[in-house]
């Protein structure tokens, strides 16, 4: 929209972090809270004891680094009590850089597809790779892996 409306300084890096995002969002169609980012993503300390009573408000213990609206890294801490785990595994924290993403921006580009080092297309395939493809039986031998049908 701010590119439509020609709103985006060209020559302006606007970075942001997002954090206080929702750990859960409800869905009405199958009645129930459903993580907003992934099962582990620890809420915040001060929010767990709202988990009992109030889980929209609970927030997640997440970040995301936004440039100019792309999202250039996700990061979180996981659930590392098992409490808590129980309500909603080692403690990790972590960040996740989009590097195809930083590149889309500082090409002013809007799909990362057009920079992404490894493209696939709509259908989740490679076509410089032709993966994924049927295994040979050799390829099979080779790894030791056998098949068992159902």
């Amino acid at each position: 929209m701010g590119r439509r409306l020609n709103l985006i300084e060209k020559d302006l890096l606007a970075f942001a972090w997002i954090v206080d995002f929702p750990l859960v969002e409800w869905n009405a169609e199958l009645k129930r809270w459903d993580a907003a980012h992934h099962l582990f993503t620890s809420p915040k300390a001060e929010d767990i004891p709202l988990l009992d009573t109030d889980p929209a408000r609970v927030r997640a213990n997440s970040y995301d680094l936004v440039c100019n609206g792309f999202e250039l890294a996700s990061g979180s801490i996981r659930i590392h009590q098992r409490a808590v785990q129980e309500k909603i595994l080692a403690l990790l924290g972590g960040i996740a850089p989009g590097i195809d993403r930083l590149i889309a921006l500082l090409c002013d580009e809007t799909s990362i597809r057009d920079v992404i080092a490894f493209p696939k297309t709509a259908q989740a395939t490679d076509l410089m790779t032709d993966a994924p493809s049927e295994i040979s039986e050799m390829q099979l031998k080779e790894l030791s892996i056998t098949t068992l049908k159902a």
